[in-house]
């Protein structure tokens, strides 16, 4: 994530405005902390996100990717150790919608359920700015842990 910060910080205005395509693929707690949540004692709560300089580029297209953490990544949230990986993901996608939903185009790939691709798919339509539903895959069956936070 870092060195995804350093480029937008150091690029020239006029070179953000020509990527269009993103994709990420962070760990479980690097999305959450992106997206500006965080998780104390099993709640969440709203952070400084980073997130919001996605809004200096002129993206059509962004990739989420929940594969298992990038080589490297190994730090987990003390609440994501047991937590079912369902609720961890809707979780990130509540904090991340605020970020995303003028975003044409939306792929989250990796480990992420059908429900939560619904979920999701309702919850940007119902920012009123969400043109097309994203696409999901995920096959993990599990009881959620954590409470998903209200996104409205």
């Amino acid at each position: 994530m870092s060195l995804l910060m350093r480029f937008l910080d150091s690029a020239p205005p006029i070179l953000l405005l020509k990527i269009t395509s993103l994709h990420l693929q962070f760990s479980n707690t690097n999305f959450l902390f992106f997206f500006g949540g965080t998780v104390h004692q099993f709640e969440p709560y709203r952070t400084k996100p980073n997130a919001s300089r996605l809004r200096e580029l002129n993206l059509r297209s962004l990739f989420l990717d929940f594969s298992i953490a990038p080589k490297g990544e190994q730090h987990v949230m003390e609440e994501f150790r047991d937590a079912c990986q369902k609720t961890v993901v809707e979780l990130i996608l509540a904090f991340a919608i605020p970020f995303v939903k003028s975003i044409p185009v939306i792929e989250l790939k990796g480990d992420v359920k059908l429900s939560t691709d619904l979920w999701f798919a309702e919850a940007l339509v119902k920012s009123n700015q969400a043109q097309q539903k994203p696409r999901f895959w995920h096959n993990i069956n599990c009881p959620p842990i954590l409470k998903r936070p209200n996104v409205d």
